[in-house]
């Protein structure tokens, strides 16, 4: 029964893990959720569901580990639930991080069309472009194989370094040369990330 369920799942989490995304009972309480804030806000056509911070705290379950291994990447249960999600609400759009443990895009399954993906590439190295060297490369890799499979995607891009808020971040020709733009062309949207609390000398651009 759906208690026995919800108690197994219970004992596969964690401390600071994700949603179980295979879990009916988390869909319907999320799905619930979002249709009250819709109801609420009739001209909302977007809402951002997404995984909290931290890497490697995705649900483990039987089911959410058959997805994933089948999709060769936990973004495999990921777009599962987010599909769900977007033909629930056939009439809006549901957007989603692909972030740190989901940056790579499953195998084998696509976006619904209302399914917007927002790319980040928190952990690329930046002092030269995204091309010039292997984080960077890791990434566009992982843009290129999700730009073959959705032309619905947001990019999250930084121009902050965490670990000294106040240093400079001259990075407006580092993320994106000209010959990359068979792949940005499947961009939608571009979102870089320049402010933290007050600590940033540009936190009104955040």
């Amino acid at each position: 029964n759906s208690s026995a369920a919800s108690d197994v799942y219970k004992r596969q989490r964690h401390p600071g893990a994700q949603w179980c995304l295979t879990n009916p009972e988390v869909f319907e309480i999320v799905s619930q959720r979002i249709d009250s804030i819709f109801k609420a806000n009739p001209e909302q056509k977007i809402i951002s569901v997404s995984q909290n911070d931290g890497n490697n705290t995705n649900c483990t379950c039987p089911e959410c580990k058959k997805l994933d291994d089948a999709a060769g990447s936990p973004s495999g249960s990921l777009i599962y639930f987010m599909n769900k999600l977007a033909k629930r609400f056939p009439d809006k759009e549901i957007s989603t991080l692909a972030y740190l443990y989901t940056m790579n895009p499953p195998k084998n399954v696509k976006p619904e069309p209302n399914v917007v993906v927002m790319l980040c590439d928190i952990d690329c190295d930046r002092e030269v472009s995204l091309t010039e060297n292997a984080s960077g490369q890791y990434f566009m890799k992982a843009l290129k194989g999700w730009s073959d499979i959705t032309d619905n995607i947001f990019l999250w891009d930084y121009g902050i370094n965490f670990d000294c808020y106040l240093s400079p971040f001259p990075n407006p020709t580092s993320t994106f040369p000209p010959q990359n733009f068979p792949v940005i062309q499947h961009l939608q949207f571009l979102h870089i990330y320049c402010g933290y609390y007050k600590f940033s000398n540009s936190t009104e651009l955040g």
